[in-house]
């Protein structure tokens, strides 16, 4: 007994795999079937053990070998549907069919040639006619696929279109002449036999439009100058050449290149100038319109005179002197189809010519002096700009530095008494090359202190060109806006930053130092060997490795060299230093380089 469909009464299979809905539809032979209910396992009584054993099962052992060869030999290729097998298979034909032409005196009737295309899916039929240019006919597709009726009311089928059979369709009647290979191959292959290609008929009007253009053709020797036919052979087709009018000895001062144009046609003549940007000439169009171009234009003929002798093709080559008028064009080159008319007409050979002319120098733009107002940057910012622009920034370098700052104690060359003992702190900023001065404050001191010159780009002075980090080193004299400060110290960042980077600051390069000190090596070893023999154990202080080393008289040896030789033999930062053992490094590269 089943309980009844109330809530509280079902539940849900936990144990559940399979979730897809049964399905009733299948092909059969292709087609779609319903399928029979009531044949599957389940409803046939067969549970699970029994389909596998049958399904394993050999039908040799139940039914014998030759039922198995019968069963196999009984095993047919799927079945395909006609509308699938004979997909996009259409068979052409080559057909004509003719109209009359009422009231023409051109023509009585009219052959037009069409392709006739079945399509074996369905025995539908197209026909097409190609497009002819100027004929003024409606052209193209004359008939869309569609299943043609016959006039009998029954429909075309693939049997009835074969070559040399008279179609009517529609009220023409069409004559099949061609087939392509392909509908011969695919008619052979269903054993219907196709005649061989039949020609078709030519159009009347088309032979009388050949006959006439051959009659254009035809020589008259009659007319000794026909300009009709010459025109119709060599319409738009003109000769180019490549021109330069030396005008150096004139008011321009130049060669001014232009262009003539010789027609084929007429032998007329066109001159037009070849445009260049900023020239200062007004862009008129031609030169010399198109007319014919007398050879000797100052001698006018008289009245019963032969008429003048203009150019014509055959006095064109390249590097002769072209004269317009008075003004001589030499020729130096001409186009492709200029060069190839001259070699397959004259057998010519049109080789160019190169010309050279020194460039003139260009103009020296005089930048004006400062205006005083902003920096440098943004005065000459209004100079090469009619609108102002800010200037750029290396952002890159902005990057690369950024919080980087050599730092040098100063002092202020003076006479003033009071500024003597003052000591400011210059900062150079890496990132953008800029300067400040700060004095800290001392008390007592009658001077207020702090920030003495706010961060700007400094230059040199009565010049544009901006102080550079390798321009600041101990013992180095700036002049910052009319006041001199010489550099006594830095701080240990600025000078690890260029003891790190030789190449680039050569104070700060030991091997450059001791090849200094090298070159007055005899005054040093003298002044060492002082200082040595003083102290009990050979080692000497700050102050007399300075005097010793200065005492070389080397005119370009500054404080900042000989501390950074300093900070290099001292490693342990003792501040007591081994003058003798520099001495021997010395003496023996000295030696080496004799």
């Amino acid at each position: 007994m089943s309980l009844p469909f109330l809530p509280g009464n079902t539940f849900n299979d936990p144990c559940r795999q399979s979730y897809a809905r049964s399905q009733t539809l299948q092909y059969n032979n292709g087609y779609a079937v319903p399928a029979t209910l009531g044949t599957t396992p389940a409803a046939m009584g067969l549970d699970d053990d029994a389909l596998e054993s049958y399904a394993g099962s050999d039908p040799m052992l139940t039914y014998g070998a030759d039922f198995a060869a019968t069963r196999k030999a009984a095993q047919v290729q799927p079945f395909v549907p006609a509308y699938v097998k004979l997909d996009k298979v259409v068979l052409r034909f080559g057909a004509y069919f003719q109209e009359a032409v009422p009231e023409s005196p051109d023509e009585t009737y009219r052959v037009r040639r069409v392709t006739l295309s079945v399509f074996v899916e369905d025995d539908s039929v197209q026909i097409d006619e190609a497009k002819t240019p100027n004929s003024g006919l409606v052209q193209g597709v004359l008939l869309k696929r569609q299943l043609v009726p016959k006039p009998d009311g029954s429909l075309y089928t693939l049997d009835d279109f074969n070559v040399g059979l008279l179609v009517p369709i529609y009220g023409r009647t069409y004559k099949i002449t061609s087939a392509d290979d392909y509908t011969r191959k695919f008619l052979a292959e269903r054993g219907v036999a196709v005649a061989d290609d039949l020609p078709q008929p030519r159009n009347p009007y088309d032979d009388k439009r050949a006959a006439a253009a051959a009659l254009v053709h035809t020589h008259t020797p009659d007319i000794e100058n026909d300009k009709l036919a010459k025109f119709l052979a060599h319409d738009r087709q003109v000769l180019r050449f490549f021109c330069v009018w030396d005008d150096r000895d004139k008011y321009s001062k130049q060669l001014r290149p232009f262009n003539v144009h010789f027609f084929l046609a007429d032998d007329t003549v066109e001159v037009r100038e070849v445009r260049t940007n900023n020239d200062g000439r007004d862009p008129f169009p031609l030169l010399l319109n198109r007319n014919k171009l007398p050879i000797h234009h100052d001698k006018l003929p008289a009245p019963g005179d032969p008429p003048p002798a203009f150019y014509n093709a055959r006095d064109f080559f390249i590097g002769m002197t072209l004269n317009v008028f008075g003004r001589p064009f030499l020729v130096y080159d001409c186009d492709g189809f200029t060069r190839k008319f001259y070699a397959d007409v004259f057998g010519r050979a049109m080789e160019p010519i190169t010309l050279t002319q020194s460039a003139p120098p260009p103009p020296v733009v005089e930048v004006p002096p400062h205006t005083g107002f902003g920096t440098q940057a943004d005065s000459l910012g209004s100079v090469n700009r009619l609108a102002p622009a800010p200037p750029r920034r290396d952002y890159v370098k902005l990057a690369k530095n950024e919080g980087k700052v050599l730092r040098f104690e100063a002092s202020m060359i003076t006479t003033a008494t009071v500024d003597l003992n003052r000591k400011f702190i210059v900062s150079y900023f890496l990132a953008d090359d800029t300067m400040s001065v700060f004095e800290p404050p001392v008390r007592n001191s009658g001077i207020l202190g702090g920030k003495f010159l706010d961060r700007t780009r400094c230059t040199y002075p009565g010049t544009d060109t901006v102080y550079e980090p390798q321009d600041l080193y101990i013992g180095a004299t700036v002049d910052l806006y009319g006041h001199k400060f010489v550099l006594t110290n830095a701080d240990e960042y600025a000078l690890s930053y260029m003891e790190q980077r030789p190449h680039l600051y050569p104070r700060a390069n030991i091997q450059l130092i001791k090849a200094k000190l090298a070159s007055g090596l005899d005054d040093f070893v003298n002044a060492a060997t002082i200082h040595a023999s003083a102290s009990p154990d050979g080692l000497v202080s700050a102050d007399e490795f300075q005097d010793a080393c200065f005492a070389t008289g080397v005119p370009d040896l500054v404080g900042h060299e000989v501390l950074s030789l300093m900070r290099a033999i001292d490693s342990d930062a003792s501040g007591r230093f081994d003058i003798m053992a520099l001495v021997d490094e010395l003496s023996a590269s000295s030696s080496r380089a004799d």
